[in-house]
Order: C-alpha cells, then sequence, then structure tokens
C-alpha cells in the first residue's frame, strides 16, 4: 500500500487526538480577547496583535500560551516602548509579571492558567526594513492567516506533536529544533503532513527552501547552516537558522522511518517510568566507568542565556580534563529541580604519578635543548628511535581533585560568566542515591537512550 494515503489517515487521527475540543479553543478566544481589550485600554498608542498558535489555531491541547505584540510607531525610542508596555501591563493585570530578555526587554505572566506573553515592537509593513528582529512577528501573523488552509493547520498540529514526540520541537537553544513557525512554513512549502514527510526523507543536507521564490523572483541571502528556510516575510531572514545539523538529521532518519512503515506509535510513544536510585546504579555499574554529577544552584537568567553558557562550561572542563590525560567517554548538562547539573563520564579517575613525554627529533639540538630545560625528569631525557623522551612526575592524579582545583578558580579554566559563581560552591555526587528524582531520570535517560524509530 502507498504510505502517502496511509499517513494522511494517521495524521488526521492525530490531529483530532491533539486539537482543543471546540469549547476549550472558544475559551481560549475569548480570554485572549478578553486580554486584548483590557491591555488596549490601558495602551491606546499601540496597536496590538494576537499572534503565534492561539491565534493561528494551530496550537496543541493544553498549550494555553496567549502572545501578544504591541506595535508602536518607528520614530520612538525602544527604552519608551518597553516602558509603556510594562506600565500598561501591571496597570491592567495585578499579578507577578516576569521581565525576559530576547532582542529587547518583554513580559511574561499567568494569568488564570495561562501563559501569557506581551511583547513591544515597531509598527511594520510588508517590504519595510525591521528595526527589531520582533517587528516580522505580526507580518507573520497576517501571511499566514491569509495562507495556511483548514487541512494545513491540522497537519501542523499532527507534525509539532511527531516532533514534540521524539525531542526535536523547540527553537530553544537547549534543543536547537524546529519552532511551531517553521512548522507552518513546511506544511505550507509541502502542502500536507504527507508530502512534508515524502519530501524530508529525500533531503541531502544542506538544505535550502525558498518561500520567497517565483518567477523572477528569489532569496540572494546565504546561510552556512544545513538547513535553510528564507522566510516569506523578510528574505534575509533563515527560519530555520537554529535547527543544528543532528536535529536535521534525525527528523530525515524519522522521516525515512515513518514513510517506510506508517505508524501512530511514533506520535504517541510510551511513557518511561522514572529511574529508582537502584535502578540508575545498576546502569551505571555496568559501565564500568568513573563518574561524577557536579549540582550547582540555578542562576537567575533566560533558558537561551543558561544553556549555552552550561555547553561551554562542559565543554572546558572536558578539554581541561583531557589535557591532564582523563580522557571524557560522555558529558551531559541536565536539570534538577532548582539546579542544574552537569555530569562527567571518564575512562579511568586516578592515572599513574609517572607521564611519559614525547619530545622533538633526536636529530634536532636546539628543539631537544628548549624541551629538556626546566624538567626535573626522574628518567631522561633520552632517545628512543627517532625522538627524545622523559618520563617526570605528574601534577594531576585524580581528575576529582583537579576538578576541584577548577571550582576554586572558575574563571581561570572557562567556566562561563553566570556560571562561575555558582560551580565554586557546585556538589559534587557520585552516587546515584545522591540525585533527586527529576535528575535520576534525566541521567538514566540519557545513558539508555535509543531512537524511538531506530
Amino acid at each position: 500500500m502507498d504510505s502517502k494515503p496511509r499517513l494522511e489517515k494517521i495524521a488526521q487521527r492525530v490531529a483530532h487526538k491533539v486539537s482543543p475540543t471546540p469549547k476549550q479553543a472558544a475559551d481560549e478566544q475569548k480570554f485572549a480577547h478578553g486580554l486584548m481589550a483590557k491591555l488596549s485600554k490601558a495602551l491606546p498608542e499601540a496597536k496590538l496583535h494576537l499572534v503565534g498558535s492561539t491565534a493561528r489555531d494551530t496550537g496543541l491541547v493544553g498549550d494555553k500560551d496567549i502572545d501578544v505584540f504591541a506595535a508602536f510607531e518607528r520614530h520612538l525610542a525602544e527604552e519608551y516602548i518597553v516602558k509603556k508596555t510594562v506600565e500598561a501591563c501591571r496597570r491592567s493585570f495585578r499579578i507577578k509579571w516576569e521581565m525576559h530578555y530576547a532582542e529587547h526587554p518583554y513580559l511574561q505572566g499567568r494569568i488564570e492558567n495561562y501563559s501569557v506573553e506581551v511583547i513591544p515592537c515597531y509598527k511594520t509593513q510588508a517590504g519595510q526594513k525591521i528595526q527589531s528582529a520582533v517587528d516580522r512577528t505580526p507580518l507573520h501573523m497576517d501571511y499566514l492567516q491569509k495562507q495556511l488552509s483548514a487541512a494545513q493547520r491540522q497537519d501542523v498540529r499532527a507534525l509539532k506533536r511527531l516532533l514534540k514526540s521524539n525531542g526535536l520541537y523547540g527553537a530553544e537553544l537547549r534543543i536547537r529544533g524546529f519552532s511551531g513557525l517553521l512548522c507552518e512554513y513546511l506544511i505550507l512549502n509541502y502542502r500536507s503532513f504527507s508530502g512534508l514527510i515524502d519530501a524530508v526523507r529525500q533531503w541531502k543536507p544542506p538544505v535550502r527552501i525558498d518561500m520567497t521564490a517565483g518567477p523572477g523572483r528569489g532569496s540572494s541571502a546565504a546561510f552556512d547552516t544545513p538547513l535553510v528556510l528564507i522566510d516569506a516575510v523578510d528574505e534575509s531572514r533563515n527560519v530555520a537558522a537554529v535547527v543544528s545539523a543532528t536535529t536535521l538529521h534525525r527528523f530525515i532518519s524519522l522521516c525515512q522511518a515513518l514513510w517506510e512503515k506508517p505508524d501512530e506509535i511514533l506520535f504517541f510513544p510510551k511513557k518511561e517510568k522514572a529511574a529508582t536510585a537502584a535502578q540508575l546504579q545498576k546502569i551505571l555499574d555496568r559501565r564500568g566507568t568513573q563518574w561524577a554529577v557536579y549540582a550547582m544552584r540555578k542562576p537567575d537568567v533566560v533558558e537561551d542565556i543558561l544553556w549555552p553558557q552550561l555547553e561551554r562550561t562542559g565543554l572546558n572542563i572536558q578539554k581541561q580534563l583531557e589535557l591532564k590525560d582523563f580522557m571524557v567517554l560522555t558529558r551531559h548538562a541536565f536539570e534538577d529541580e532548582k539546579k542544574v547539573c552537569l555530569f562527567f563520564e571518564l575512562q579511568h579517575a586516578t592515572l599513574p604519578s609517572v607521564r611519559r613525554t614525547k619530545g622533538p627529533s633526536a636529530m634536532h639540538g636546539p628543539a631537544v635543548r628548549q624541551f629538556a630545560a626546566g624538567k626535573t625528569a626522574w628518567k631522561g631525557p633520552y632517545v628512543e628511535g627517532e625522538r627524545v623522551w622523559v618520563e617526570e612526575k605528574r601534577p594531576h592524579t585524580n581528575a576529582w581533585k583537579f576538578v576541584g582545583e577548577i571550582q576554586r578558580r572558575p574563571e581561570r579554566f572557562g567556566i562561563a560568566s553566570h556560571l562561575q559563581k555558582p560551580f565554586k560552591t557546585a556538589k559534587a555526587i557520585r552516587k546515584a542515591s545522591g540525585l533527586q528524582p527529576q535528575a535520576r531520570g534525566q541521567l538514566a535517560r540519557f545513558l539508555t537512550f535509543r531512537e524511538a524509530w531506530l
């Protein structure tokens, strides 16, 4: 049987399961428009836009995200539009608003079980140069409202569910996956869910999709990323810029498997039970390695700052360990309630006191003398084969003591700025029982991970 009709039927069933009920959708719209009406009274100088998946009817049941953009005249200063937006939100809704920062500040709060974001931007017409990155969003709203059919909106839901279930959804730098906007563009470009899966299974990266292309048209912008999708409202922007090579290749592999054997289970995988301390300890013991988790206070910064800093910190610690001959097999960053954790797994955590160091060719006298200068060797310098060698005392024989040295002087070893203070007091955990349930589950999943479709 041809895969296309089977995929279409599966997509329809999935979309039905993950779509809000008519009552839920009506309640969301009623809440959103009430919110807009109240904000409009407090912010008359801005034009308010309800945007995002709720507005476009492409959201999943339970998302409960309401995004409002307040568009101001272009001559106004950024500080002014941010100030006015903040004042209006706090005057209209007496809740705890949190300030977040992207290209410029915006507000986030929770009202009646809805996560509400209010973002100031500048009024922008199609084809007009933007003043800030968020100015495009109302243009996306107008474009996609006109372009997406009712059937395609359902296909977007099926695609989002597929990506979420397999860890590929989300433009956050922690995930580097597919954003909601990218999902909508992909369905629009390939006409349907089955059309997209058919196309993706044949992709050979780098992949370029030009939403601005037409007779005599098309973007000339160059991008050095594995997936490029030219924005229909701004040909200088790559909507897929954040998608990593790993995410892209996982998606291609997933689509190949789904095309070969269409199955609803890839949209609704079985829920994994959280690992107990004993189960995680067994997983770690059978690996026969040395490991430690460094748990530290979570800095008060947005996710897109925190996770790149965690990644950079973990990588720099790995480099320092390997410079001292401690081979790192794996490392992983994850959350543990109000903490963040770095996991390192080593082949060996202790090394012998003696280190054999290879020098230059014995034929190059000046280089040999420079190599031997200042060394207090236990043996050597001596010639073996073509090279000069020495055997000397190793400065660090215990990996965890060396990490302790990094903790005392984090700024010297490349620990990222927001993590320097937390890492100084990070607790080293070397038994599964020392981890909280959330951390145990994440670490167990990392160590036993297998792609659902392979």
